[in-house]
């Protein structure tokens, strides 16, 4: 099984025994094509209806920096509503026919459930008679990042269906290296995903070295 971004790799590379120092099969071009294959088998996992196997996949951002940002910016147009939202943008989210794939967005001690909703839904919401009395937290979700209205914490705790590196959201250590963070790749269909990548790589070998010169560094760097 290829537990890490570095243990995928290595199975590609013994599959077709490349080396390292090859100018053009560079870790990070046989990554971008496990995300690829891994990306493609995935959300046909959730075509066919089958999300519930792909529950292991599900990672927690948990502790997602928040900063108070302009309502334009946020569509809400609501007087006296003060809007947060999150500093970064969010690594890509799967989706499905429901939309994006997300499990919970809660208090980073997990305390306080936030409700998905939309601007406009939100804005009619506040115009309700009972809305004063309304205690729930809400969020939406816009160009990558979460808004939230009237929502004053520094820090939010994030469960969805993530894809590619979530490493630099997981308030771990700087310097853990890509490779040994956990493989996005469910292992029940590593062997498509390796027979998808073999095939890429079988007619990319054929494109002379010089054209793909400019990817030359390892998955490490930016």
């Amino acid at each position: 099984m290829a537990t890490t971004i570095g243990g995928a790799i290595s199975r590609i590379r013994n599959l077709i025994k490349a080396v390292k120092t090859d100018a053009f099969i560079t870790d990070r071009f046989i990554y971008s094509l496990i995300l690829k294959y891994s990306d493609m088998y995935i959300k046909q996992e959730l075509d066919k209806g089958r999300s519930q196997m792909l529950n292991p996949l599900y990672k927690t951002l948990p502790c997602v920096d928040l900063i108070p940002v302009n309502k334009v910016e946020a569509c809400c147009d609501i007087e006296g509503c003060t809007i947060t939202r999150t500093k970064d943008p969010l690594p890509k989210i799967m989706t499905n026919i429901t939309g994006l794939l997300i499990r919970s967005v809660t208090a980073i001690d997990g305390s306080t459930l936030v409700n998905r909703t939309e601007p406009s839904t939100y804005q009619q919401l506040v115009k309700t008679s009972g809305f004063k009395y309304n205690k729930d937290k809400y969020y939406w979700f816009i160009n990558d990042h979460l808004y939230f209205p009237n929502l004053d914490w520094p820090q939010a705790k994030i469960d969805a269906l993530f894809t590619g590196d979530i490493a630099k959201y997981q308030c771990t250590d700087s310097c853990t290296l890509i490779q040994d963070a956990p493989s996005p790749t469910p292992d029940f269909l590593y062997a498509l995903i390796e027979q998808g990548v073999l095939q890429d790589l079988g007619m990319s070998m054929q494109v002379p070295t010089d054209q793909a010169s400019s990817d030359k560094q390892s998955i490490q760097k930016p």
